[in-house]
């Protein structure tokens, strides 16, 4: 449910501002950093995972960290985003 209210509210944003666009994009590499970190730290997972996948997501780490050098990547706040949409009641359905 949180994907579907997420894209709805995304949607909505882009409609008020096209820029919202370039958040999307860009917050991805947010995630990106933290899944990786999260398979790469968990002794568990990391025991599942080739050296090339360890490889490859070290790599990403490391991709992003060269593209944001001194802060982290921006981080959609869908609080906010929902506020700014008109959706609020919409975002209150997946923080219940």
């Amino acid at each position: 449910m949180r994907s579907c209210v997420e894209t709805a509210i995304a949607l909505g944003n882009v409609v008020i501002n096209p820029k919202f666009v370039d958040l999307l994009i860009e917050s991805h590499f947010e995630a990106l950093v933290t899944y990786s970190n999260v398979l790469l730290n968990d002794v568990e997972s990391r025991t599942l995972l080739t050296p090339e996948q360890i490889g490859n997501l070290e790599e990403t780490i490391a991709d992003v960290n060269r593209r944001y050098p001194t802060s982290n990547p921006p981080r959609i706040k869908w609080a906010q985003a929902a506020r700014n949409a008109g959706m609020s009641a919409a975002y209150g359905k997946i923080i219940e």
